[in-house]
């Protein structure tokens, strides 16, 4: 395990260009596989958690490689339903594959899948929709067991608007027979992106990013060359660090139009921001204004994944706020590790009490998530002094080289190899 060694104090200075969409990669991943043809996904990065689903695919029959900066999977050889239980745990969104691969198999078995630790994220809403196209689904000897000889489309309201399911039930219905309607469907321009990418290979949907998706099922799928869209997340969060540190930063391939949320709440803080085309350029202070309420919610409202970096920018902020969190409630892990560097934070229930400091002080913190993590990162590099980040592996998760992005911007954060086990 890595860990950063991070001295505050720097401003922003440079270019920063975005990676393309997790999100929308691991979807992509899960729906090569109900394609069962060479598919070839262009500008590829290594983030872990897409490494880790690829080879899920190979563990289950299919193939894969990396050619020109991407990726070219053929699941044309699936042997198996039975998901590596390592694997599979590892990941959360493994849970995608689970209506790919039964579409291709009619069978699937596996334990839960894993990811961040950030409170309960229960798949009942996938295996509702999975139920609903005729796959029946129970628990044998802790397992999750489907079968389904051939799925078939129907009507569904998701109870809540969640991504995956939205994601997995797309993917399933592309070819499953007859005529499948979500609704209360996720809206999130990574689903619309997932939807661009079928279509691409001759499904029939209509409807995706919006909270009605119309899926015509088609027998089968082909192969094809996509580009995914720019990371919103990580665009937001690299707009977020100029705010909290201060200097001018020039973001490119951001993909504007799916981030103005992130956009509206930055322009308050910030000195200047301009975008056009798909670059924005933000000159800021250093000295966030208030923010006086922050509140989560799917999109497009204010990204979940964004949370803990903006209570970094809180934490310094001029005055005091609330952040509330809708999606994940219990996604304030990170809160302790901020009052370690001397934020003044509490957490009630879904929200946390946030006042400005004038100054963050160095320390030694650990992450325990994803954006929790990404979060302190930004913390460190506002806190004075000698900081020593240890969990980067979660942070690998969704971030590429992402280390080496904030040094180019002149910050002043290596990576190097962690000899210190925390004792939990």
């Amino acid at each position: 395990m890595d860990k950063y060694i991070i001295n505050g104090g720097n401003k922003t200075s440079g270019s920063v260009r975005i990676d393309r969409a997790k999100n929308s990669l691991l979807p992509i991943i899960a729906a090569s596989v109900a394609v069962g043809e060479k598919c070839f996904i262009e500008d590829f990065p290594h983030y872990s958690d897409t490494e880790t689903m690829l080879e899920i695919v190979r563990a289950m029959g299919g193939k894969y490689r990396k050619k020109n900066g991407g990726v070219e999977i053929d699941a044309s050889g699936l042997s198996t339903g039975f998901f590596p239980p390592k694997l599979f745990s590892k990941i959360r969104a493994s849970v995608f594959m689970l209506g790919a691969v039964i579409s291709r198999t009619g069978y699937a078995e596996t334990v839960l899948p894993g990811g961040c630790n950030i409170g309960a994220r229960p798949v009942d809403i996938h295996i509702y929709a999975l139920n609903r196209l005729g796959v029946e689904t129970k628990e044998e000897n802790g397992r999750l067991v489907c079968r389904c000889e051939k799925m078939k489309g129907a009507d569904m309201e998701l109870p809540f608007p969640s991504v995956g399911a939205t994601e997995n039930a797309v993917i399933a219905a592309s070819v499953a027979e007859g005529t499948t309607v979500i609704k209360n469907a996720a809206r999130e321009p990574e689903i619309a992106d997932v939807a661009r990418f079928l279509n691409n290979c001759g499904a029939k949907i209509s409807g995706a990013g919006s909270p009605i998706i119309t899926i015509e099922g088609v027998k089968r799928l082909k192969g094809t060359d996509y580009l995914p869209v720019p990371d919103r997340i990580e665009a937001g969060t690299f707009l977020l660090a100029t705010v909290l540190l201060g200097g001018e930063t020039e973001i490119t391939g951001c993909g504007i139009q799916n981030i103005s949320a992130i956009i509206n709440k930055t322009e308050h803080s910030a000195c200047k921001l301009y975008s056009f085309n798909d670059k924005i350029y933000i000159k800021a202070k250093g000295m966030p204004e208030r923010i006086r309420k922050i509140v989560t919610a799917p999109y497009p409202g204010y990204p979940t994944d964004l949370q803990s970096q903006t209570a970094a920018v809180m934490s310094v902020a001029n005055g005091s706020g609330v952040l509330t969190e809708t999606v994940f409630p219990s996604r304030f892990g990170y809160a302790s590790q901020l009052k370690t560097l001397g934020a003044d934070i509490t957490v009630k229930g879904n929200s946390a009490y946030i006042n400005g400091v004038k100054s963050l002080a160095g320390g030694e913190v650990y992450a325990e998530d994803l954006r929790g993590g990404a979060g302190l990162t930004l913390a460190c590099l506002k806190a004075e002094g000698r900081s020593v980040l240890h969990g980067v592996e979660h942070i690998d998760r969704g971030y590429d080289r992402f280390e080496e992005k904030l040094s180019a911007l002149g910050l002043d954060i290596k990576r190097v190899k962690n000899q210190i086990t925390r004792e939990l």
